[in-house]
Parts: C-alpha cells; sequence; structure tokens
C-alpha cells in the first residue's frame, strides 16, 4: 500500500477527532449548566471521554491487529459523527455523558488502528518524521476546535458547531473508504499481550508517557485560575496562552520527530521528561501573563520531546515481536496517556488546594527523578534510531 495515501487519511482523522475533542470545550460547559449540571457534574462529563477511551482501546487495539486497520477506523468515524449528533439533540444531562463517553470509545480507534496504520506502511528510518506531522495535525485540531465551536455557537445556536463537526467527521471517513486499505496480514494474533507488556522498553516509554500526560493535564485546571487570581487574565488571554503553547508544540512535532529517527529514543523521552519536570515549579516565577505564557510554550516543546518519540519507540517493540502488533502496543499507549488525563487533574486540583508551588515542585520532581530512571533502566533496543531497529516481518514499505 502507497504510504502517502494512508497517512493523510490518518492525518485527516486525527485533526478531526482533536477538532471535536476541543470543539467542546466553549460550548459544553455552559450548556450543560443550564441543563442544571454541577461544577463537579461538569468535571465529570468531561472525564467520561477518558474513560470511553480507556475501555475501548484494549478491544479495538486486538481488533485491529486481527481484521485489519480499515474497518476499525471507518467505524471509528463513524462513531464520530454519531455522538457529534447525540450531542446536538441532548436535552438532559446523561445524554451528554453518554455523548462524551462514545466520542472516547470512537476516538480509540483512531489512536490504535490509525497510528497503527502509520507504522505499517512507514519506512523505519522515517518514522519518528512522520509520526510527528501526525501528532501536528492533532495540535491544529485542537487549536482550531474552540474558537470554531466559540463562532458557531454565536452565529447559529447550540447545535451548530455539532452538526458542523459531524459533517466533517463523515467527509474523513469518506477519505478513509478511499486511501486506506488494508496492509499484508502478520502474525499479531500470536503476540500475547502479556509477552509485549514484559518487554522492558515498552514499560519505560509508556511510564514516560503516563508521566507526561499527568503533568499536562494538572495544568488545564489549576494554571488558568492562577493566572486570573494572580495576574488578572481573563478566558481570552488564558485561551491565547494555551493556544500558542499547543501552536509551538504542533509545530517543533516534526522537528522533534526527525531527531527521533536520528538519534537514541530513549534520550529525546529522558531529556523531555527532565526538561518538563524542570521547568513546573518555574510556571509561578514570571509576574506578567506574557512571562508565564513562555514559560508555558516551552513546557509544551519539552513534552514534545516525551510524546513524539515514544510513537516510533513502541512500533520498535512490536517490531522486535513480529512487526503485526502494533495496535496492540499503542493501546498501551492510550490507556497510559488517558490515565495521566485522568490523574492529573484530579491529583493538581488537589494539592493546589493546598499549596500551588508545592504541588509543580513535587510534579516536577517526579519528572524529573522519572527521566533519571529511564536513562539508568533502559537498554537494548529501547534507544535504537529508525535506522537501527530490526527488520519487521511482512511489513509494507
Amino acid at each position: 500500500m502507497t504510504a502517502k495515501p494512508a497517512v493523510a487519511a490518518v492525518c485527516v482523522a486525527m485533526f478531526v477527532d482533536s477538532l471535536l475533542y476541543s470543539v467542546v470545550v466553549p460550548v459544553l460547559p455552559g450548556y450543560a449548566s443550564r441543563l442544571g449540571a454541577s461544577s463537579t457534574a461538569i468535571g465529570l462529563l468531561f472525564a467520561a471521554y477518558a474513560v470511553g477511551l480507556v475501555l475501548a482501546t484494549p478491544v479495538l487495539g486486538r481488533m485491529s491487529d486481527r481484521i485489519g486497520r480499515r474497518i476499525p477506523m471507518l467505524l471509528g468515524s463513524v462513531g464520530l459523527a454519531a455522538t457529534t449528533v447525540l450531542y446536538a439533540f441532548a436535552d438532559v444531562y446523561p445524554l451528554l455523558v453518554t455523548a462524551r463517553f462514545l466520542q472516547g470509545v470512537a476516538a480509540a480507534a483512531v489512536w490504535t488502528a490509525g497510528i497503527a496504520l502509520v507504522a505499517d506502511v512507514t519506512e523505519k528510518g522515517r518514522l519518528g518524521q512522520v509520526m510527528g506531522v501526525v501528532m501536528a495535525c492533532m495540535s491544529a485540531g485542537l487549536i482550531s476546535g474552540p474558537p470554531i465551536g466559540g463562532f458557531l455557537e454565536q452565529a447559529g445556536g447550540y447545535r451548530t458547531p455539532f452538526l458542523v463537526v459531524a459533517a466533517v467527521a463523515v467527509l474523513s471517513g469518506l477519505t478513509q473508504m478511499v486511501l486506506v486499505k488494508d496492509p499484508p496480514a502478520t502474525n499479531a494474533e500470536g503476540v500475547p499481550v502479556r509477552t509485549l507488556l514484559a518487554d522492558r522498553s515498552l514499560r519505560g516509554t509508556v511510564i514516560a508517557v503516563f508521566l507526561g500526560a499527568s503533568a499536562l493535564s494538572m495544568l488545564e485546571p489549576i494554571l488558568p485560575l492562577d493566572l486570573a487570581d494572580h495576574q488578572g487574565a481573563g478566558p481570552a488571554a488564558v485561551g491565547l496562552v494555551f493556544g500558542v503553547a499547543t501552536l509551538a508544540n504542533g509545530a517543533a512535532s516534526p522537528v522533534i520527530g526527525a531527531l527521533a529517527d536520528r538519534c537514541r529514543r530513549v534520550r529525546l523521552i529522558a531529556l523531555g521528561l527532565v526538561a518538563s519536570g524542570g521547568l513546573l515549579p518555574c510556571l509561578l516565577i514570571p509576574d506578567s501573563v506574557v512571562g508565564t505564557g513562555a514559560v508555558l510554550t516551552v513546557f509544551a516543546i519539552a513534552y514534545g520531546f516525551i510524546l513524539v518519540p515514544a510513537l516510533p519507540e513502541l512500533a520498535t517493540v512490536a517490531q522486535r515481536h513480529g512487526g503485526g502488533a502494533y495496535a496492540t502496543v499503542y493501546a498501551v499507549f492510550n490507556i497510559s496517556y488517558s490515565m495521566g488525563m485522568v490523574l492529573g487533574p484530579v491529583a493538581g486540583g488537589a494539592g493546589a488546594g493546598l499549596s500551588l508551588g508545592a504541588t509543580l515542585a513535587v510534579a516536577g520532581a517526579l519528572l524529573c527523578a522519572g527521566g533519571l530512571l529511564l536513562l539508568a533502566g533502559t537498554t537494548g533496543g529501547s534507544g535504537e534510531t529508525g535506522a537501527m531497529a530490526p527488520s519487521a516481518k511482512g511489513m509494507t514499505r
């Protein structure tokens, strides 16, 4: 199968998934509040996405390795379109929670079968760079969602953003029907999950992903409040701070991916952990929104050094076990990332209630310790570059 059309289809799918994930940010809290939801209930509404992603990921990962990438990806696009329509017509809080949960289920298909398809069709020596481009498309969706959602709601009412994004999801599915074909079958069914989990490189990588996701998601609820309380930042300023940081992460991702094809990935991931950990306490040093935004932007780039090299590193793990279990290893990645998304806001909110500075210092120390332990304890294939990775069976090049 030709690589470029398949990668393009995955990029579109990642953009649409991230667009839907973020388009609800300016729309959903106010609507849920009008339906009588408390602030706690709104928090649970947003957490329902991660729950759906965690529960569906193992099933869809194994399914993709057994039956191919095309069907799970198409099911994911259909699911995203359907859940978006459900958002539009939900008139009670439980239906909103159901829509958010099913959105996570549908997204699991993109994050397992889609990423696995990229690993299937990309040369080993270019996998990091291509994964960086895919992550940049995800960042573009995250940046685009809030302004699009806010504008469409203001122009056409609550339902308009969801109906527009549903139409975009349908177009993404049609793109996949045309561009995506399954790669040749592999021996993925013969790779037990416990065998993959026994791989030290996989364990070290997903722990790093968990730590990074926890740190990033911890900042999302507590940093805006600190900016508002101590620097007088309004919603527009907070949105701009996070938007610039997300843009920087997206712009840096292809560059980081190219580095991952040339350098030992374990060192890049460890560098990302240590740099992110060191920057967390620094977020409280500036006395201006611009200064905090600058630190957050550097943090977002450092975070990219954790996430982007992890994707080709996990492909190397799959290659060592026959080259077919890409969706399964990315399922483990998704679970680790989602658990970080769930833990981060809870731990951050609880710690910030006592001392925000101490919370960021402890979180930073944990990230630094994780980076140093990753360097000290991971050997063998964990640091391979794309050019050094073992050959895979049945892969299309």
